[in-house]
């Protein structure tokens, strides 16, 4: 009898230690899926970090070449969209150009450009910054009556033929990326401030003259970005009205996406 207890202690001993077992192989894998869902959680945020916008375009907001400048009669032959139809009678057209940092301003009556008017613009070089000022009085639909208005149009002057990215947009923003994109996540931990770079193609299609218009607030990253423009393969250049090549401004944009 006592040996028939013993046996039967022995075995509810083993059954405890394997059930123990099973219990804890199900702990231990348990706390194996929560550590990698935190691993994945981490992963993912970090990834967010690489998220980075990236681009390249001129330095103007609204543009006009030489040409279309030279056979400009009017406002609306050079001002896309000009709109006649608000305008019930002309105060005065003041049209400013800041050509190779000499400013000059000349005025007409209306939407007639004046011989001095055509003559100075016909003169602007690449990259001048050009100003209209339109006051006038336009009829209020409900009263009638007459109010004044002023409207201000800003063009800048671009090459006939703008500077080009041998092999096209897409592959400059490629290359951008791949060349700098984990190095600013590595040094930039605490995420990117949008920086903004202003570089030339000059006349034989190189990038030349970079400035740094907006800091990342990260030297390292900052210079990381002038070398990234410093080797970048070449462009074709820009051409004139004779088709000359020209040097023409960039700027290159890159940080942090919006929502992210």
């Amino acid at each position: 009898m006592r040996s028939k207890i013993v046996i039967f202690s022995v075995l509810i001993v083993a059954i405890a230690v394997v059930s123990f077992g099973f219990s804890h192989k199900k702990s231990v894998a348990k706390a194996d899926e929560l550590i990698t869902k935190i691993d994945s959680s981490k992963v993912s945020k970090k990834a967010q970090k690489t998220d980075l916008f990236y681009a390249v375009g001129g330095t103007y907001s609204r543009s006009i070449r030489k040409s279309e400048l030279q056979n400009s009669k009017m406002l609306n032959d050079f001002i896309e969209g000009y709109p006649v139809n608000w305008i019930s009678a002309y105060i005065s057209v003041e049209v400013s150009a800041n050509n190779n940092g000499l400013k000059t301003s000349l005025w007409s009556k209306n939407d007639v450009l004046s011989d001095e008017q055509k003559k100075m613009l016909a003169g602007l070089e690449i990259d001048a910054e050009v100003v209209v000022r339109v006051k006038y009085n336009t009829k209020n639909v409900i009263t009638d009556a007459l109010e004044e208005n002023e409207m201000n149009v800003s063009l800048t002057v671009i090459p006939e033929i703008e500077a080009v990215y041998i092999g096209g947009y897409e592959n400059m923003i490629s290359y951008l990326k791949e060349n700098s994109r984990d190095k600013i996540t590595m040094i930039g931990d605490k995420g990117v401030k949008p920086s903004v770079l202003r570089f030339s193609i000059d006349k034989t299609g190189k990038a030349d003259n970079i400035k740094i218009i907006q800091k990342s607030e990260n030297i390292e990253i900052d210079n990381l970005l002038i070398e990234l423009i410093e080797n970048m393969p070449k462009w074709n250049a820009a051409k004139n009205l004779k088709g000359e090549s020209v040097s023409q401004q960039f700027d290159f944009k890159v940080g942090k996406m919006d929502g992210c």
